[in-house]
């Protein structure tokens, strides 16, 4: 999935263990956008719950880092 660059910033916040009011303060923006930022991030990553939502990008992003260490700079596998 393609997770915008706000909404994997607040997913890195939300694995922190940080509210959404938190996150909002740090983002500089409204809990409720901090919401919905999650709500789609939770739709692209099949997750129906946010501890579910924070697992499937742990996942995520592991996935991501074996993929990119797998990979040479001209994105040839080794």
């Amino acid at each position: 999935p393609r997770l915008t660059r706000r909404e994997e910033d607040a997913l890195v916040l939300a694995c922190a263990g940080h509210s959404n009011k938190a996150i909002a303060q740090v983002l500089e923006v409204s809990p409720s956008t901090v919401g919905v930022l999650l709500f789609r991030a939770a739709g692209k990553l099949n997750a129906k719950s946010r501890s579910e939502l924070l697992s499937n990008y742990e996942q995520f992003r592991a996935a991501a880092a074996m993929k990119a260490a797998d990979e040479d700079g001209s994105g040839n596998r080794k």
